[in-house]
Protein backbone atom coordinates (compact mmCIF):
# COMPACT_ATOMS: atom_id res chain seq x y z
CA UNK A 1 0.00 0.00 0.00
CA UNK A 2 1.22 3.51 -0.74
CA UNK A 3 -0.04 5.19 2.44
CA UNK A 4 -2.66 6.80 0.27
CA UNK A 5 -5.85 8.60 0.93
CA UNK A 6 -7.77 6.46 3.35
CA UNK A 7 -7.21 4.12 6.21
CA UNK A 8 -4.06 5.82 7.49
CA UNK A 9 -5.74 8.41 9.64
CA UNK A 10 -4.42 11.94 9.80
CA UNK A 11 -1.23 11.76 7.70
CA UNK A 12 -0.37 15.44 7.58
CA UNK A 13 -2.64 17.18 10.04
CA UNK A 14 -5.35 17.69 7.44
CA UNK A 15 -6.75 14.21 6.83
CA UNK A 16 -4.45 13.66 3.86
CA UNK A 17 -5.21 16.88 2.00
CA UNK A 18 -1.61 18.14 2.01
CA UNK A 19 -0.20 14.88 0.66
CA UNK A 20 -2.95 14.57 -1.95
CA UNK A 21 -2.52 18.18 -3.07
CA UNK A 22 1.25 17.79 -3.39
CA UNK A 23 0.95 14.59 -5.43
CA UNK A 24 -1.68 16.16 -7.69
CA UNK A 25 0.42 19.31 -8.16
CA UNK A 26 3.48 17.21 -9.04
CA UNK A 27 1.40 15.29 -11.59
CA UNK A 28 -0.05 18.38 -13.27
CA UNK A 29 3.30 20.21 -13.23
CA UNK A 30 5.11 17.12 -14.58
CA UNK A 31 7.50 17.34 -11.65
CA UNK A 32 10.03 14.64 -10.95
CA UNK A 33 8.78 12.96 -7.84
CA UNK A 34 9.74 9.95 -5.78
CA UNK A 35 6.16 8.70 -6.24
CA UNK A 36 4.83 7.87 -9.71
CA UNK A 37 1.28 9.11 -10.19
CA UNK A 38 -0.73 7.44 -12.93
CA UNK A 39 -3.62 9.25 -14.65
CA UNK A 40 -6.21 7.20 -12.78
CA UNK A 41 -4.52 8.06 -9.48
CA UNK A 42 -4.47 11.76 -10.39
CA UNK A 43 -8.19 11.54 -11.14
CA UNK A 44 -8.79 9.90 -7.74
CA UNK A 45 -6.71 12.58 -5.99
CA UNK A 46 -8.71 15.32 -7.75
CA UNK A 47 -11.97 13.66 -6.72
CA UNK A 48 -10.75 13.31 -3.12
CA UNK A 49 -9.93 17.02 -2.97
CA UNK A 50 -13.19 17.88 -4.75
CA UNK A 51 -15.16 16.02 -2.08
CA UNK A 52 -13.40 18.12 0.55
CA UNK A 53 -14.53 21.26 -1.26
CA UNK A 54 -18.10 20.01 -1.64
CA UNK A 55 -18.33 19.03 2.02
CA UNK A 56 -17.01 22.41 3.13
CA UNK A 57 -13.87 21.01 4.73
CA UNK A 58 -11.66 22.92 2.29
CA UNK A 59 -12.05 26.32 0.69
CA UNK A 60 -11.36 27.11 -2.94
CA UNK A 61 -8.42 29.44 -2.24
CA UNK A 62 -6.74 26.83 -0.05
CA UNK A 63 -7.13 24.21 -2.77
CA UNK A 64 -5.90 26.50 -5.53
CA UNK A 65 -2.88 27.53 -3.49
CA UNK A 66 -1.95 23.92 -2.66
CA UNK A 67 -2.61 22.32 -6.07
CA UNK A 68 -1.99 25.29 -8.40
CA UNK A 69 -5.27 24.32 -10.10
CA UNK A 70 -8.39 26.45 -10.43
CA UNK A 71 -11.76 24.98 -9.50
CA UNK A 72 -12.68 24.27 -13.14
CA UNK A 73 -9.27 22.69 -13.79
CA UNK A 74 -9.70 20.44 -10.76
CA UNK A 75 -13.17 19.39 -11.95
CA UNK A 76 -11.91 18.66 -15.45
CA UNK A 77 -9.17 16.46 -14.02
CA UNK A 78 -11.55 14.74 -11.60
CA UNK A 79 -14.07 13.93 -14.28
CA UNK A 80 -11.87 13.87 -17.38
CA UNK A 81 -13.80 16.69 -19.05
CA UNK A 82 -11.83 18.07 -21.97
Amino acid sequence: MDGGLEGDGDLDGEDGFGAAAARLRDYTQHANSAVLVEPATARALARFIGRGLTAGGLDAQEVERATELSGPELLRLAHRIR
